[in-house]
């Protein structure tokens, strides 16, 4: 299941992972265009986002998911993510060894078995296993709500608070190491997205497009405004303060209020805001948002070390040339794993449906 405007706003978030590594080398599309260390908020983005499609996507379905849909939903899951990351961390050792400097530091067959069993996460891969660790907690999560709402309203709200404070007395963002492939410190986020899909869910007995368009609108562009105040150059500037590329990358709570908000004005549609997101360069730039994520550093590195021409250049080059080849993995990659996992899914869901 698709919503156009979602899609849309996947795109926004590559975008913001790739303009902060393009600005790390030097690569802006202006003089003094600094986008790094806006990143992380991407990828903070891509992780509310997939808490929310998912939880709704499984609400929406049945209110209370069937086993045969967990084991859809799982083998769905791993078409979708793992055929293109076995590729990308492949590609990535071979890179490493025979010209390195051009991608993750992937040396030796055991780092090879490490990113592949999830276990490690160089460079831009910390973040899959992350994403793998909450696709299993889902349908507990999914179950606690549905439960809980069954009790009173309020009660998955109550719950995810709880969840939220315990991980952060478990996991204190002032403690987490950088680049973490732990899901700990980022369970407030995705929690946070889970909620959101709750409450814009046929369980929680609301309809999300009755709400108030105006407010919708004017929170959704106001996100945005705020996570771009938070790209550290910018607010540098603004405040006049000593700001670090990484002061904003522990802030969990922050960015899963922000993009939760949002993304529900994603949804909402008959909004300015959900049918800028549901145009079709952003739905495209969303489409193919998990190869751009994992093929641009590859081609970042090759434009910015052999290609001799102005930053500005530099920048439209590897913008062009990341989302020609992110089509490219699409459509070869990607798009075919997808379709295989969604008839695969049903088939077996068919047989244990019938079985039981």
């Amino acid at each position: 299941m698709t919503i156009k405007s979602l899609d849309g706003l996947r795109g926004l978030a590559v975008l913001l992972v790739l303009l902060s590594h393009m600005s790390l080398v030097g690569m802006n599309l202006l003089p003094g265009l600094d986008f790094s260390g806006i990143g992380k908020a991407g990828v903070y983005l891509f992780f509310v986002l997939s808490a929310f499609l998912l939880t709704w996507q499984a609400l929406e379905a049945d209110q209370r998911p069937s086993p045969s849909y967990w084991l859809g939903y799982g083998l769905r899951r791993l078409c979708r993510i793992y055929p293109l990351y076995f590729i990308a961390v492949l590609a990535s050792f071979g890179l490493t060894n025979y010209a390195p400097g051009y991608a993750p530091k992937i040396d030796a067959p055991i780092d090879v078995f490490q990113h592949l069993t999830l276990q490690a996460g160089e460079g831009i891969y910390w973040a899959i296993p992350v994403e793998f660790t909450y696709y299993l907690l889902l349908p507990l999560v999914t179950l606690v709500m549905v439960g809980c709402s069954r009790i009173h309203f309020t009660g998955p709200f109550i719950a995810a608070g709880l969840a939220i404070y315990a991980a952060f007395l478990t996991w204190p963002p002032a403690d987490m190491v950088a680049n973490s492939i732990g899901l700990g410190p980022y369970l407030a986020m995705f929690l946070l997205g889970s909620l959101t899909a709750f409450l814009c869910s046929k369980a929680a007995g609301i309809n999300a497009l009755t709400w108030n368009s105006r407010l919708i609108e004017l929170t959704g562009w106001s996100t945005v405004i705020i996570a771009l105040l938070t790209v550290p150059a910018l607010a540098r500037s603004l405040f006049d303060s000593d700001i670090a590329n990484n002061s904003f990358h522990r802030a969990f709570i922050f960015y899963g209020v922000i993009w939760s908000v949002a993304v529900v004005a994603a949804f909402h549609g008959g909004t300015h805001f959900g049918k800028f997101f549901a145009l079709p360069a952003c739905r495209f730039i969303g489409r193919v948002s998990f190869s751009a994520y994992l093929w641009h550093i590859v081609i970042l590195q090759v434009v910015h070390q052999h290609v001799s021409v102005h930053p500005s250049l530099q920048f439209c080059l590897t913008i062009a040339a990341t989302f020609a080849i992110s089509y490219l993995s699409y459509r070869w990659i990607e798009r075919p794993c997808i379709r295989w996992g969604h008839q695969v899914s049903r088939q077996w869901m068919l047989r244990l449906g019938q079985a039981l």
